[in-house]
């Protein structure tokens, strides 16, 4: 899962984490790689949807680490947090186990779920550039048909 500061990319900040399902706790928890640290909000593992919940709703200081005796530095602090984790994104599906890639097209394409309080996932613009880069795609194919079966003699 990916957390980004902004959907505009010039300037977006990005953050991969990986979350992992804990049948003790029977929650899903993040672990941070960058940081090699677990997050706690409110003193408790948190998954990704409530490290977000916390970070929009404005409680920083609510984001505390587990490192369990980790000496990688640097050592995470909230705040860093609180820059990337503004959207949250989550794949739908075990891309990498099940033959998933990240397409425009195709049986196996990775789907995403946007979170975000502070904006709304543009649907709408990604949905007219699709239709736009698809009519492109297609009147390409009909120029490139015309001008090969115009070259074909009689």
């Amino acid at each position: 899962m990916s957390f980004t500061s902004s959907l505009f990319r010039p300037g977006a900040k990005r953050h991969v984490v990986v979350e992992v399902l804990t049948e003790k706790l029977g929650k899903w928890v993040v672990l941070d790689p960058t940081f090699d640290t677990l997050v706690l909000v409110d003193g408790q593992l948190a998954s990704a949807l409530e490290l977000h919940e916390a970070v929009v709703g404005g409680r920083i200081s609510a984001i505390t680490f587990e490192r369990n005796g980790s000496a990688l530095a640097p050592h995470p602090k909230p705040e860093i947090y609180g820059h990337y984790c503004r959207h949250l994104f989550m794949a739908m599906s075990n891309a990498i186990f099940d033959g998933y890639s990240v397409r425009l097209l195709g049986r196996k394409r990775i789907s995403f779920l946007h979170f975000s309080r502070k904006a709304t996932y543009p649907q709408l613009r990604k949905q007219l550039l699709l239709g736009a880069g698809g009519s492109g795609l297609f009147l390409g194919a009909v120029f490139w048909a015309w001008t090969f079966l115009s070259l074909i003699p009689d």
